[in-house]
């Protein structure tokens, strides 16, 4: 795969990313290599279900990721990390404007990318405490340490939800792999 063709891959899955985020009200923040940081829940709303979405989010990501692997013969594989708590957000810059988030939660849910397993999601405890009583099953994980946090009891989702049907909301890349 020469380099073209990989930025025209990478644009299309974030491209179907981003759809998803529309389906679950979630905010893409933005990318940063391979990264793909959103949030759910930065608008003031009275809406208390922000954890249920982003798991929604995530178990549709990896349905994509499915349907996207089988039809374009590629091994696109993703981890996913969940925290739920509160943060700062704000635009920065004088030249150059971003929009960013700041807080222990965003570092928290960092580390629940960086220390979990490939093709899963894992969730802090604060995450899992607003999710298990609503359909979802979890493998409990013992002592993971986390930078800056030490230990931490974390969960994996069940595997047996990764795989939902999406194919009405993905549009296929239109790219060529050699």
């Amino acid at each position: 795969m020469t380099p073209n063709e990989l930025i025209l891959m990478l644009g299309d899955i974030v491209h179907n990313f981003d759809k998803l985020t529309e389906k679950y009200f979630i905010d893409k923040i933005k990318t940063i290599g391979d990264a793909y940081f959103c949030v759910a829940g930065a608008h003031a709303s009275k809406s208390s279900d922000h954890a249920e979405r982003t798991l929604r989010f995530s178990i549709d990501i990896f349905a994509f990721l499915n349907s996207f692997n089988k039809q374009k013969e590629k091994r696109i594989n993703v981890r996913i990390g969940l925290h739920t708590g509160e943060c700062v957000g704000g635009v920065i810059g004088f030249k150059k404007f971003a929009y960013d988030l700041w807080g222990d939660a965003i570092n928290t849910a960092s580390r629940m990318e960086s220390t979990g397993v490939p093709g899963r999601v894992q969730v802090s405890r604060t995450t899992y405490e607003r999710v298990h009583d609503l359909g979802f099953e979890f493998e409990e994980r013992e002592g993971i340490q986390v930078k800056g946090k030490g230990l931490m009891k974390t969960y994996l989702l069940a595997a047996k939800h990764h795989l939902p049907a999406v194919e009405d909301i993905i549009t296929l890349p239109h790219y060529e792999s050699h």
